[in-house]
């Protein structure tokens, strides 16, 4: 999507920070995949909820994380044929 590695690298460096640190948007605490191994907002993990027998409290990071893997594989896949090599 852009040929500058800066702007490619940035972006995920911005979002992981932005988790780490508390400072996203509530909406993408509850849709961004890092709740399936870290403790975000108060709520426990969601792997750590299956490894106590627990029952799941949001399934929404295990949607949203399946979603995001197949746009970014249709993305690439796109990408690539457009390359030439």
């Amino acid at each position: 999507m852009s040929n500058s590695r800066a702007f490619t690298i940035g972006v995920p460096l911005l979002l992981v920070f932005g988790a780490q640190f508390g400072s996203i948007s509530p909406f993408l605490a509850k849709t961004m995949p890092w709740n399936l191994v870290m403790e975000m907002r108060g709520k426990p993990a969601l792997a750590l909820a299956l490894i106590q027998g627990q029952p799941l409290t949001n399934v929404t990071p295990i949607i949203c994380a399946a979603v995001m893997s197949i746009l970014f594989i249709v993305v690439a896949i796109w990408r690539f044929q457009r390359e030439e090599f």
